[in-house]
């Protein structure tokens, strides 16, 4: 899946975290309309593309080593680990928040998928630890397939580009023709 192309940088415009996550209103969490996935002794694999995650955060229903939890590094430094972001590096961690928060912690923010049974969180870190992250899209590209070959069945890629990347777009039909869900940010380019 080696796609010759233009490197551009995208960002997370990531803002200082809230009590609310963004948007939940906007794509209708608090929906009853959302099912919530059903049982399977097969895990049902999400990938996040980001900054990587804090697994200790006390919303986030995952455990650093366990089988339903796995992550990878892409073009960050050896130093930054995928599930080791420093504070200002949080944009991956809330965006799994937004979608499989439990509610645990004061004030209760709970996330889009509450259970997380059978849900297997996939983390590809492709963002540094810097206030103002970026990444190529080389970087964002080799990760998104990462996510396809690990089994992912949504993808989330929360970030944006002033540009069109052609490769970006092969790469994202090719997962999509597997049946992946991508989901991407709007505004953060």
């Amino acid at each position: 899946k080696a796609f010759m192309h233009e490197d551009e940088i995208v960002t997370t415009r990531a803002t200082q975290e809230t009590n609310l996550p963004w948007g939940l209103a906007a794509i209708q969490a608090n929906s009853k309309k959302i099912p919530l996935p059903l049982p399977s002794s097969d895990c049902f694999k999400i990938c996040i593309v980001d900054s990587g995650l804090l697994v200790e955060h006390p919303d986030i229903p995952y455990t650093r080593g366990a089988t339903n939890i796995a992550g990878e590094e892409f073009n960050i430094g050896a130093l930054s680990k995928w599930d080791e972001p420093i504070a200002i590096a949080n944009h991956g961690t809330h965006v799994t928040g937004t979608m499989l928060a439990t509610g645990t912690r004061n004030p209760r923010v709970v996330g889009v998928i509450p259970n997380n049974q059978n849900i297997c969180l996939l983390v590809a870190r492709v963002f540094g630890d810097e206030v103002n992250p970026g990444a190529s899209t080389s970087t964002t590209d080799r990760a998104a397939e990462w996510c396809g070959d690990m089994g992912a069945k949504v993808i989330n890629l929360s970030f944006g580009s002033p540009t069109f990347s052609t490769n970006s777009a092969a790469i994202y039909r090719s997962l999509r023709s597997e049946g992946v869900l991508l989901v991407s940010s709007a505004g953060n380019a």
